[in-house]
């Protein structure tokens, strides 16, 4: 599966995708780490942090809500989201449609 990562670690494509108003994104990690997991513009800037801190090992499903980290709907286009996982990063695009 193309989201593998290293030592049971998987970040998943977003469904649906693309999407317009909300999609879930996917990811696990094995054991108890700092995770984060942000979303990005195309210039790299980033649009919101949708979860930062200790998570324990296992599967989990975030909703992002199309919305900047002040609340604000951003303008349709791609998307980048990143996990982060202790010294573990991976990274995929996503596409909104308003």
């Amino acid at each position: 599966m193309p989201g593998n990562l290293p030592g049971g670690f998987g970040l998943e494509q977003n469904y649906p995708n693309p999407f317009n108003g909300r999609t879930e994104i996917l990811y696990r990690h094995p054991e108890h780490q700092p995770v984060r997991l942000v979303i990005y513009d195309l210039r790299g800037e980033r649009v919101r942090t949708l979860h930062r801190g200790s998570q324990p090992g296992g599967t989990y499903r975030i909703s992002w809500d199309g919305r900047d980290r002040y609340g604000r709907p951003v303008p349709s286009g791609v998307y980048f989201y990143e996990l982060r996982v202790g010294d573990v990063r991976a990274q995929r695009r996503m596409v909104l449609v308003r």
